[in-house]
């Protein structure tokens, strides 16, 4: 076990032992003069002196240089260095590939440190002659030095690295420095893989078809026992009231493996707007609710923050509060019969994913320029729309719009519908239909996929109609007899959903189940192509760019000014706003509210020995079992220290009696020997 010191600086202190040394030999006894009445009586005797250098107090001298050497070698750090597990025959120059793990984990309270440490020492064996390289990897990889025998290049290449605001992709990682593994000529290269190893960062080990170089270590420098808070999600309720917004923010705070006190603060446009004190769970969730704040109508950028804990990247959640009330829906409803529409209506307005702006007709399809304006049409009948209602409905179709009809009441067909109407069914309450051959992989209920049965098992269907749908239509639900519930097909440029049961009490108590909101819902997505307005995305996302004339400008965390083209992909590929404008001085024509990948707060830890199990290796290479690399992060090793200081202070208190017994010891004046 080698002798090494973390701070070998400080030893440039030991020249300070010459001082002791110095004032030892230039001390001198200290004579006091005796008083005598007349010197007449007294010889005169020539007296030649001599100066002599001699060291008087050799224990005293001990104690002082021992306890200055004990102080210098604790400041330095030593420790001793664990012999690695393994024996390297290979002749000739070494190679070592270190991959270093920066992703937003790693940022965790005292991991980096250990991990910068860990990718030094792994070079400290290394000789004139010898080889390293460096590979970065979170998600993605990148070589950061390649293969070189400027060592202190790829130690200067370690210092200034720093963790970033991606997942952790080991396969990445190891891919990459498989690649650099392949060019070393002579012996195999040694990889060390350093990294925190926590759960999600194992996804897509599968795709590593071997391991790279001859010898593959793994250094874990995660927390034994991780805690992490972070502020998961929010949820907000814009309402936008005489060119004002009423926003109410409710924030869910996660913990995992720790449970403590904290505060939450919104902050809209960097700018405080409301605190709440939450206690966090050990494992689990806890809701706060901030107060309304009334702002500006217009969009804003807005964030939740908790009091920053070991890992502060994900303590703080960004979202957008985007302007406007919503996509314009019109409910029709036909018959004039508010109970028909109650629960249709009621589920519209409350709907916050996509939001919708929902206005009412009880008189027909409104004026031509009203339904050029309307996204969605939700009919709770077909009946009453004569053949002119009929015509600007599907002029209003074909052009794009979406349209979602209820035909289980009275009403004709048309042949640009998906389906024929057929007859009505009724059912008796004790035997009414259920749903059932529900397609989870259809857009509409891909959400409740995992729970089909439970979600809609319960609903009951007194009456509804007979559905012949088209060859071309999707059949997305039927009843249990058998007869189409939900189809969807397309008509020109818009797209049509029939639903084959009317939506009210008196047709059914699918109004009364927990899934009917959602259904709704995803009904009138599906039916205008809508997606969820994404309040926020996360770290290495992909978004479309707009399209505009000419090239975009992209500003954000990382990209000051980056040129796009309109229309193609923009990876975001950190925390914070990115902005898209056609020049640096004009307003954002797109925005981008960035947060850190929920996947990357789990950091319960694996073995690194899960990781070597997952790697298919070929018969001919070599890997060996995780070793840790000792030295700078074996705290176990570094002890040292403290027992050099208690040694130091053990030494200074001997030098103090010492120097007491020799002050009692010297005569007084005056006085004889």
């Amino acid at each position: 076990m080698p002798l090494a010191f973390l701070a070998p600086a400080f030893l440039l202190a030991l020249a300070a032992i010459v001082g002791p040394i110095v004032v030892h030999l230039r001390q001198r006894e200290r004579r006091e003069p005796v008083r005598f009445p007349s010197l007449m009586f007294l010889r005169a005797i020539a007296h030649r002196s001599i100066e002599r250098r001699r060291i008087t107090n050799p224990w005293l001298l001990l104690l002082r240089v021992l306890a200055l050497t004990a102080l210098v070698i604790a400041f330095s750090r030593p420790f001793l260095r664990s012999p690695p597990n393994r024996t390297v025959v290979a002749r000739g120059r070494r190679t070592v590939i270190v991959a270093l793990d920066r992703s937003m984990s790693m940022s965790y309270r005292g991991v980096w440190a250990r991990a910068r440490d860990s990718a030094l020492a792994a070079l400290t064996g290394l000789a004139a002659g010898d080889r390293a390289a460096l590979v970065t990897f979170d998600e993605g990889a990148a070589i950061a030095v390649p293969i070189t025998q400027d060592l202190a290049a790829v130690r200067r290449e370690i210092a200034a690295l720093a963790p970033g605001g991606r997942g952790t992709r080991l396969a990445s990682g190891l891919r990459a420095a498989r690649e650099v593994a392949a060019a070393v000529e002579g012996a195999p290269a040694e990889v060390v893989v350093i990294s925190d190893f926590h759960r999600s960062a194992l996804d897509g080990l599968e795709s590593v078809s071997s391991a790279p170089g001859g010898t593959l270590r793994m250094v874990a420098v995660g927390a034994a026992e991780p805690g992490n808070a972070r502020v998961a999600s929010v949820d907000v309720d814009r309402r936008d009231e005489a060119g004002k917004a009423r926003v109410s923010v409710v924030a869910t705070i996660a913990g995992a493996g720790v449970a403590h006190d904290t505060r939450a603060t919104l902050i809209v446009g960097n700018r405080p707007m409301g605190s709440v004190a939450a206690k966090i769970p050990r494992n689990g969730s806890v809701s706060v609710r901030f107060d309304p704040i009334i702002m500006p109508a217009g969009d804003a950028v807005a964030e939740v923050a908790i009091v920053p804990d070991d890992l502060a990247a994900d303590d703080t959640l960004r979202f957008a509060i985007p302007a406007g009330a919503g996509t314009p829906v019109l409910l029709l409803d036909p018959t004039a019969d508010p109970e028909q529409s109650l629960y249709l209506e009621r589920a519209l307005e409350i709907s916050k994913t996509p939001a919708f702006a929902v206005a009412v007709s009880r008189s027909g399809l409104p004026a031509a320029a009203q339904l050029a304006r309307t996204r969605v049409v939700v009919a709770t009948s077909l009946a009453g729309l004569g053949a002119g209602g009929f015509a600007a409905l599907e002029r209003f179709v074909a052009d794009g719009g979406g349209l979602v009809a209820m035909v289980g009441g009275p009403g004709a067909g048309a042949s640009w519908l998906p389906a024929s109407l057929g007859a009505a069914v009724e059912r008796d309450p004790s035997s009414a239909a259920h749903l059932s051959a529900l397609d989870g992989n259809h857009p509409i209920l891909e959400p409740f996929k995992d729970a089909l049965a439970t979600d809609f098992g319960s609903a009951r269907f007194f009456r509804y109609r007979d559905l012949k749908p088209d060859t071309a239509a999707a059949v997305v639900a039927r009843f249990d007899d058998g007869r189409p519930a939900i189809v969807e097909g397309r008509h020109g440029k818009g797209r049509v959903i029939l639903v084959a049961a009317s939506l009210d009490i008196r047709s059914g108590d699918l109004p009364l189940q927990p899934v009917f909101l959602p259904l709704v819902h995803r009904l009138v997505a599906q039916a205008g192509s809508l997606e969820a307005a994404r309040r926020w995305f996360d770290v290495g996302d992909a978004v479309a760019v707009p399209d505009a004339r000419g090239d975009l400008a992209v500003r954000g965390p990382t990209s000051k000014g980056t040129a796009v083209r309109s229309g193609e992909a923009f990876v975001l590929d950190g925390p914070g706003v990115f902005e898209a404008m056609t020049n640096l001085s004009a307003a954002p024509i797109a925005r981008w509210v960035v947060n850190p990948s929920p996947r990357e707060s789990d950091l319960t830890p694996v073995d690194p020995r899960e990781v070597l199990g997952q790697i298919r290796a070929p018969i001919d290479s070599t890997v060996r079992q995780p070793e840790a690399i000792a030295a700078t992060v074996d705290e176990r090793n570094q002890s040292w220290w403290m027992i050099l200081l208690a040694a130091a202070m053990l030494v200074l208190v001997l030098e103090t009696i010492q120097v007491v017994r020799i002050e009692k010891s010297r005569p007084r004046a005056g006085g004889a020997q």
